[in-house]
Formats: C-alpha cells, sequence, structure tokens
C-alpha cells in the first residue's frame, strides 16, 4: 500500500480527516506517515526506499521544507515528481514569505473557528497545534464539524497531486 510522509503528526490527523470526508471506503487508501519534523524525512524515505514501498513525501511550503526538498533530491537522489508542497507550488532557490503554506492553510478560517481549542490558543497556535488537530480530527471523524467548500476544495486539489501514483 502506498505511503505519504508527512512533517508531523498534525499534517497526519488533517490528512485523515480530510480523507474521511472527501474518499469513500471503497477507494484505496494510503499509510499517512508522520516523520518527526522535516529534517527527519530523509531518513524515513532511506528505509522506504529499501523496502520497496511507493511512497511521496508532503512538505510544508517553507524553510524546513525546503531545505529538506533540497537534500532529497541532492544527497538521495529522489525524483522531483515525488515531493509535493502543501501549496502545490514548485521549489523556487528564493521563497517570498507571502508564499509560505502549510497543512493548516487549507483549512478555512471558518472551519477553524468551529473549534473550542483554537478559539482558545489561536494565538498562541505553534504551542497547541497538535491539540487544536486533534480536535479537527474527531469532530471531522463524528461528523460533528462539517467542513466547508473551501476547505474541501483545498484538500481536493492537494490529493489530486499526493495520491497520483
Amino acid at each position: 500500500m502506498p505511503c505519504i510522509i508527512t512533517e508531523g503528526v498534525t499534517d497526519r490527523l488533517y490528512i485523515q480527516a480530510m480523507i474521511s470526508v472527501l474518499y469513500s471506503s471503497e477507494q484505496p487508501r494510503f499509510y499517512i506517515v508522520p516523520s518527526k519534523g522535516a529534517s527527519n524525512i530523509d531518513r524515513l524515505v532511506s528505509i522506504f526506499i529499501g523496502w520497496g514501498i511507493k511512497y511521496k513525501v508532503l512538505l510544508d511550503y517553507d524553510g524546513e521544507g525546503f531545505k529538506e526538498y533540497r537534500e532529497l533530491v541532492s544527497d538521495l537522489g529522489i525524483d522531483k515528481s515525488l515531493i509535493v508542497f502543501v501549496n502545490q507550488e514548485e521549489y523556487k532557490d528564493n521563497i517570498n514569505k507571502e508564499s509560505y503554506g502549510a497543512i493548516e492553510s487549507l483549512i478555512s478560517e471558518r472551519d477553524f473557528s468551529k473549534l473550542d481549542t483554537w478559539n482558545m490558543w489561536k494565538d498562541d497556535y505553534k504551542n497547541h497545534k497538535t491539540i487544536i488537530a486533534n480536535e479537527f480530527y474527531n469532530k471531522v471523524i463524528s461528523s460533528e464539524l462539517i467542513t466547508d467548500v473551501l476547505t474541501k476544495e483545498n484538500f481536493n486539489k492537494l490529493f489530486d497531486v499526493l495520491f497520483d501514483m
């Protein structure tokens, strides 16, 4: 079964939640494998290469994502088509601050506002992002939170690229 390697557990939670919204159970499943930060993805990729597992890498469109992209391509010789940025942008030598994108940028402000944890900690998101992602996942899976059209469109675009194996 193909794998998607993400930078972390929050990426996995958001993706799993949106897979449950956008795909029927008859469609092929993907394992979502979280890394412990972008800088550790190369280790997982090395294992997957050794085991012959099909995979793609999902990176944030930021400095850390760009650094890992360069390492995967130059040090491991990974085909660029196996690396996807969350905003589906192409790699550039210099990143424009306005172009930054993380998995959270795919979720509408309206959907975030439906989360108690978001309303409590949005000003300190970095220190509470896993708790917020857990609430999103649990509410989506239980159908307590029905994601809006913008969130669905954003994840559909990502999944079109990510799941094309």
